[in-house]
């Protein structure tokens, strides 16, 4: 993997950069799902790593969000304050960067999302398509 320092990492703000990144892992029937957060320094080596369990989970959208949520707080945690954070659910990274209101099942969590994103200096969400 290449490792690319984003606008957000200056000189004498990187030590204070995250790159985050999560995945759904596995969704099973009985509504289980299993996602991981990644947290990488501006240099690229992992700095935090953590998997989480959902219960009562309606699909891979709901779990998608979720993961970035728990991402957030696992990141703020950790103290950084500036972060790239990546997903390869487009349609959760378009809720997101939308800071309207709308009618979509994740509008609970999105709407968590804003104000978790409050508690940090800068965060920028991409979209990273899976490889």
């Amino acid at each position: 993997m290449e490792i690319r320092r984003d606008k957000l990492c200056t000189k004498k703000r990187c030590i204070h950069y995250a790159r985050l990144s999560w995945k759904l892992l596995n969704i099973s029937y009985k509504g289980l799902a299993t996602t991981a957060v990644l947290a990488r320094n501006y240099k690229g080596e992992v700095v935090g790593a953590e998997t989480y369990l959902f219960k009562d989970v309606a699909d891979s959208f709901v779990a998608e969000a979720r993961a970035c949520e728990r991402a957030l707080i696992f990141v703020h945690k950790k103290g950084f304050q500036l972060l790239a954070v990546e997903g390869d659910a487009l349609s959760v990274i378009k809720n997101i960067r939308n800071r309207e209101a709308d009618k979509s099942i994740i509008r609970p969590i999105i709407y968590n999302i804003h104000q978790l994103d409050k508690k940090f200096e800068e965060v920028i969400y991409t979209f990273v398509p899976r490889e």
